[in-house]
C-alpha cells in the first residue's frame, strides 16, 4: 500500500512510484495539499474534495493524452480484488465496494455487521472519512453506528464507545 512504510520518506517514494506508473513514466510534477477544490472531469464541474493532488505531465509527445474514462471504483478493483482471496463469501468484497462507492450513504447497518464480526475494523473507518464527499456526515453515521452497537453488545461497550468518540 501506498501509506504504509516505517517513515513518510517511504511512504513519498511509494506514492512518487505509482504517480510515474499512472503516467507511463514520463516526467510530471505534482502538487498534494490534503484536500482542496479540483475539477472533476465526470462532471465537469470544481468541487471540493479530501485528498486531492494535481499533476501536470510532461511529454514531447503531442498526442499523449491521460485515459480519463475509468471511475473511482475501477480504478481501485485491483485493490479490493486482494481482499478477494480471503473473503470465500464475497460479504467482505462487497461491502468495501459498497463503502468506497457510496460512503456516507452507505448501508452502516450491514458495515456494524462487518464490524462486529471482525471483517472490519474501526480504524478503517477512521481512515474512510477524510476520504468521504461528505465527512461530517459520514463521521456522524459512524459515530452513531458505534454508539448504537455500545447499547446492543454490552460487553463491547468500551471499545464501541472509544470508537464512537474519536468520530464525534
Amino acid at each position: 500500500a501506498v501509506n504504509s512504510g516505517k517513515d513518510g520518506a517511504e511512504q513519498m517514494r511509494r506514492l512518487t512510484v505509482a504517480l510515474s506508473n499512472c503516467f507511463a513514466g514520463r516526467p510530471y510534477l505534482a502538487y498534494h495539499p490534503f484536500g482542496e477544490q479540483g475539477f472533476f472531469p465526470s462532471k465537469q464541474v470544481n468541487h471540493h474534495s479530501n485528498l486531492m493532488f494535481s499533476a501536470l505531465c510532461f511529454s514531447k509527445d503531442p498526442c499523449f493524452e491521460m485515459d480519463e474514462s475509468r471511475s473511482f471504483s475501477e480504478m481501485l478493483a485491483p485493490i479490493i480484488a486482494m481482499f478477494e482471496v480471503s473473503d470465500s463469501s464475497g460479504l467482505l468484497t462487497q461491502e468495501l465496494q459498497d463503502l468506497i462507492a457510496s460512503g456516507e450513504n452507505a448501508s452502516f447497518q450491514r458495515i456494524a455487521t462487518m464490524v462486529r464480526g471482525g471483517m472490519m475494523t474501526p480504524g478503517l473507518l477512521q481512515e474512510m472519512t477524510a476520504c468521504s464527499s461528505q465527512p461530517l456526515t459520514f463521521a456522524l453515521k459512524s459515530a452513531e453506528m458505534f454508539h448504537t452497537m455500545a447499547k446492543k453488545f454490552p460487553l463491547k461497550a468500551t471499545e464501541y464507545h472509544m470508537a464512537s468518540t474519536w468520530f464525534k
